[in-house]
């Protein structure tokens, strides 16, 4: 089992977390024994949290030390999106451009700012890539500008998010523009969210924003870096989970996983409305285990014999998120060999830092 550590960074989120909050968390963080803990100092003025961390986590999707508290803003509209805000105690999280790093929270930043972006028809979480900026404003002043993340969490899914610094208690307007998908959009999606919309909203930081930091529901210690997954927040927010590969339409060729990676890949017979002419559809749907969050900005390429297909970021109404090509309607399918060309490159909260990072190969044999 990895040993803990215990961060005692500054966190200027929980400065005013009264000490009471502070004591109300000595008996999940302190040793079996109930002796204190052996870092920080013990002062909530100066560590009110400890934090512990899994010094070195598995390389696969892993149960964190605990579950993050976070207020849930209510839904704003934009154009043909729904936008759920959500609101938490700044934390670090992994970036993928290459290689992965760590981004931890500056002694200026206040909160993590989430927003899950979804269909209003369907409610159906859209990947709208990197796009999405914001303005966040107090008293109309410009307290900060910048891009979000595109993230994966165990607890929110698929959603855009950072760090932020603030200026005090008070209210700020959060004013944000999204851009259109980055991937290819068919069926009820086709020809939507084509143009950017732009959003607003409001939220109050304040002690009651801040006392969320003593509300962290810790698990017990032998089960940190365990094989698993923290549940989808729930609360009405729409998650990005697919469908169970044995309901996905079409012949299933199977569901293997590597790297973390379920690779659900099916074929679509002549036909369909994914191909033109007689071609038949093939569609691999990777997605996380436990929660079958989708898994977008990858790379796939198909082999089917001698022929090779590129496969295209593509979301659906029917096969969801997914990565698919066109097959020949003559070609023989007794194997279809899958590549991965690049693992998922989105941003990764705890438990998902190390998973999803390799570029394996996965073969179905294909039975008759």
């Amino acid at each position: 089992m990895a040993r803990p550590r215990r961060s005692t960074r500054r966190r200027p989120f929980l400065r005013t977390v009264v000490a009471a909050g502070h004591l109300s968390l000595a008996g999940c963080l302190n040793g079996r024994d109930g002796q204190e803990p052996s870092s920080g100092d013990g002062d909530p003025e100066t560590d009110p949290l400890p934090f512990p961390e899994i010094e070195d986590p598995p390389d696969a999707v892993y149960l964190p030390t605990h579950r993050e508290e976070m207020r849930t803003l209510d839904p704003v509209f934009a154009g043909e999106y729904g936008l759920t805000p959500m609101l938490t105690y700044p934390h670090p999280f992994w970036t993928v451009a290459g290689s992965v790093e760590r981004t931890d929270p500056t002694a200026e930043e206040d909160v993590h700012l989430m927003v899950t972006v979804w269909d209003r028809e369907t409610e159906t979480v859209v990947p709208i890539g990197a796009g999405t900026s914001l303005e966040v404003r107090t008293d109309g002043d410009l307290v900060d500008r910048r891009n979000l993340w595109v993230m994966l969490s165990q607890q929110m899914g698929l959603h855009v998010g950072d760090n932020l610094p603030l200026d005090g208690d008070g209210t700020y307007r959060v004013e944000g523009r999204i851009g259109s998908p980055s991937v290819r959009t068919t069926g009820a999606f086709a020809n939507r969210f084509d143009a950017p919309a732009e959003f607003a909203f409001e939220f109050t930081f304040d002690d009651d924003l801040r006392a969320m930091a003593a509300e962290v529901d810790y698990f017990d210690e032998d089960r940190w870096g365990e094989p698993g997954a923290l549940e989808p927040m729930g609360h009405g927010v729409p998650y990005s989970a697919l469908a169970p590969a044995d309901e996905l339409p079409g012949t299933l060729l199977g569901a293997p996983t590597r790297d973390g990676v379920v690779f659900a890949t099916t074929l679509l017979e002549s036909g369909s409305r994914f191909v033109d002419d007689g071609d038949r559809y093939l569609a691999v749907s990777p997605r996380t285990p436990y929660n079958r969050c989708v898994l977008p900005g990858m790379g796939l390429e198909a082999t089917v014999g001698d022929r090779r297909i590129d496969l295209v970021e593509t979301l659906d109404d029917e096969l969801g998120y997914h990565y698919g090509g066109p097959l020949p309607d003559g070609a023989a399918v007794d194997e279809v060999t899958v590549d991965v060309l690049t693992p998922p490159q989105v941003a990764r909260h705890r438990g998902y830092e190390r998973a999803f990072l390799e570029t394996p190969t996965v073969t179905l044999e294909v039975t008759r």
